[in-house]
């Protein structure tokens, strides 16, 4: 489902594409900045700046900008590793661990379950315990995923995509947007993240300040917790339109595929089960129900058999002519 979107947050003059990539990216350059300021100190620099000409200045901020850019453009590549990751789809020499972090949502599932808090029940975890993933976000995601499928039994995996082309233009753009958040929010935390490791450690290895070692490594850990939570609440608002989009639009797409709307939730359920299994697995609807086609898919019936016409023509009959004498003749 996430690939979806992204193609839709290209563009440099694009705003999704600004707040999701470029922006982090630029924060992350400042921050690189800052450390770097850090290390030589405020008024070294200052007097390098100003020993630079105009136009080696302008030089200089442009190679930046230049880079800044290359960097977004990197993140944007990133995007669906990066989001699959923090969902908690991890590598197999990692199984491990993600087995473990599952136990420990899954305990945290039962918790809300027991304390009953139904909002954090539904936006919070899958209803099915077997697809609980090993991540906050991942639960987040994978309960939006699950809600088309226990409601319609129509599995978003496969119909999201169709479904994202019959929804109306402000809506779809709403969807693009509430996606563009999260992801700005995960490159914001892969960003501090990754400053305050490699920042910290820089600072064990070539300055004595505590402080600044306190400020880089726990500021920077601090802040990627705060914009990963912040990620997993836009995500709900995120899933949340997911599950509109199902509950509104599903008919639409019904409709585009020559499907006429089922009369009850029971047929409904019953026919995206069938085209589930014809898209997914190729399986053709009269392998699942012979005595239940789809509207289009008719039991042929035996061609009839051409009526016979029997056609009986008599013998012309025939006509004598006969001519006595010529003109004279009374006879003629």
């Amino acid at each position: 489902m996430i690939n979806t979107f992204i193609d839709r947050l290209s563009g440099l003059l694009d705003k999704r594409f600004l707040v999701a990539y470029w922006g982090p990216a630029f924060v992350g350059a400042v921050l690189a900045g800052g450390l770097a300021a850090a290390f030589v100190g405020l008024a070294p620099l200052g007097l390098w700046w100003d020993g630079k000409t105009a136009t080696q200045r302008f030089m200089l901020g442009l190679a930046g900008l230049l880079l800044v850019t290359v960097v977004a453009y990197l993140l944007q590549a990133l995007t669906l590793s990066l989001v699959r990751a923090y969902e908690g789809y991890w590598p197999r020499w990692l199984d491990w661990l993600e087995t473990r972090f599952i136990h420990v949502q899954k305990g945290r599932r039962a918790g809300v379950h027991d304390r009953k808090e139904q909002l954090a029940i539904y936006y919070g975890y899958p209803l099915d315990e077997g697809r609980v993933r090993a991540t906050r976000l991942g639960n987040v995601m994978t309960a939006a995923e699950e809600y088309a499928y226990e409601r319609f039994n129509a599995d978003a995996v496969i119909w999201w995509p169709r479904l994202t082309a019959v929804l109306p233009e402000g809506y779809r753009t709403q969807v693009d947007n509430a996606f563009a958040s999260v992801v700005s929010l995960l490159n914001l935390c892969t960003i501090t993240a990754v400053w305050a490791l490699v920042g910290g450690a820089l600072v064990v290895g070539t300055d004595e300040r505590r402080w600044l070692f306190v400020l880089v490594y726990f500021g920077g850990l601090v802040a990627a917790w705060l914009f990963y939570r912040a990620a997993v609440s836009s995500a709900a608002d995120y899933g949340d339109l997911i599950r509109s989009a199902f509950d509104l639009y599903r008919n639409d797409l019904l409709k585009q595929l020559q499907m006429p709307a089922p009369a009850n939730l029971k047929d409904e359920k019953r026919l995206w089960t069938k085209l589930g299994q014809f898209h997914y697995y190729n399986t053709p609807p009269w392998a699942l129900s012979p005595n239940d086609p789809l509207a289009y898919d008719r039991p042929s019936a035996p061609a009839p058999r051409p009526t016979e016409i029997n056609v009986a023509v008599t013998p012309i009959p025939a006509i004598d002519v006969h001519l006595r004498g010529g003109d004279d003749d009374p006879t003629h």
